[in-house]
This record gives C-alpha cells, structure tokens and sequence, in this order.
C-alpha cells in the first residue's frame, strides 16, 4: 500500500480522514514494509507541514527519523533516503534537494549543479552562480586549476558536468 496520507496524520487538520488513517495504519503494524512512502510522497509529507502548517525543521527531522526507524514503512531505496536524511540534518538544504543529491549519487552521478546555496556543502553538490559564472571558468585555463578530469586539458575544462560517466 502506498500511503498519501501521512501528512492528514501529522497535522490533524481533518479529524474523520486523522481517525481513518490511524484505524488502516494499526492494522499494519505487525507487517514489515507493508506501507511504501515513494520519494515524492515522502518529499510531500515534509513539505506541506513545514509550508502550510509551521513544522520546525526539526520536528520534520525527527519525523524523518522515525518513519526511517519504523518497520512498517518502506522506501523506493532505503539507503538513499537513510543518507539524503543524514544529509538534510547536517545541513540547511531542503529534504528535497538532499534526496536528489543522493539518488544522483546512487546513480552514479559525480557531480550535482544547483543555483541553490542551501545545498553548498553536501556531498557531490557545486554551487552554480549567476550568468553561468561557474560554467564560464571551466573552460578558461586561467581560472580552472582542478587537477581531476575537469580540469587540465581543453577537453577535460568543457566536459560537461552533471552527466553520468
């Protein structure tokens, strides 16, 4: 069972839909893994408390941790979440762009380019700046001094970056 309302749960904000989640959410309890919370329900159920109710960051974070800790909830990969929520309580990006930081990474993916400055610290993420600053210094030798595949050669300064290797 995929379960899309989790959030009715949390916020309690409807008391027939509140109870009616709890009476189908007790009766799962002994079945591990038996309500899946895909990525964009999970993204969902952390951002509309947050945006429409007032949650604290660290009350989702808490929730985050609880739901990961919780053998009847499972996850399209639960590594990734594990790590996109590790992610999200070290820094102050939002869950969202940590899970994407961390499937790309689970893909394969080296490297991550955001214009958000929320993300500048996690693992995989490059900061892009305004007028494509960033992507302008890759390809001039005098501002690219990276000594990996990026870096070097003309060919290694205009690879293209985000792309899977």
């Amino acid at each position: 069972m995929v379960l899309k309302a989790l959030i009715r749960l949390l916020v309690e904000d409807h008391a027939p839909q509140t109870v009616a989640v709890r009476k189908r959410l007790s009766a799962l309890d002994d079945i591990s893994e038996s309500v899946i919370l895909n990525d964009l329900v999970l993204v969902e159920t952390l951002w509309t408390p947050r945006r429409s109710y007032g949650f604290e960051r660290a009350q989702l974070d808490d929730l985050l941790g609880h739901l990961l800790v919780t053998h009847t909830f499972g996850f399209e990969n639960r590594q990734v979440v594990t790590l996109a929520a590790q992610w999200y309580g070290n820094s102050a990006a939002d869950f969202s762009d940590c899970l994407i930081a961390a499937k790309n990474a689970a893909l394969g993916c080296e490297l991550t380019m955001s214009f958000d400055r929320d993300m500048k610290g996690l693992p995989g993420v490059e900061l892009h700046g305004a007028q494509g600053y960033l992507l302008g210094q890759f390809p001039d030798a005098k501002n690219n001094l990276r000594a990996d595949r990026y870096g070097g050669s003309f060919e290694n300064r205009t690879r293209v970056q985000g792309r899977r290797q």
